[in-house]
């Protein structure tokens, strides 16, 4: 599971992911200016997001580890948003 937390005056956001249990949180994407959008990969080892990080909009992919955090693309103009994965061709 993974959902999106608030600091107390909603100014920073970060992704977390969790056991079904509700145990071992993990902080994927910490200090987001805004988190929407959260799609996991078909496999479960990545997750692909919508943000607002430094200053910049775009989507972005972390594995779900936390690890490996990857700016996918940067749009100044709020456009790129709703990622999905699709599965792999046979």
């Amino acid at each position: 599971l993974a959902y999106c937390k608030a600091n107390s005056d909603n100014t920073v956001v970060d992704l977390i992911a969790i056991h079904p249990d509700g145990s071992d949180p993990i902080t994927l994407s910490a200090d987001n200016q805004f988190i929407d959008k959260v799609s996991w990969s078909p496999d479960g080892l990545y997750l692909a997001f919508q943000a607002r990080r430094l200053g910049a909009n775009g989507l972005f992919k972390v594995n779900a580890l936390g690890e490996d955090l990857h700016q996918l693309s940067q749009d100044p103009g709020d456009l790129d948003e709703s990622p999905a994965w699709s599965l792999p061709a046979n």
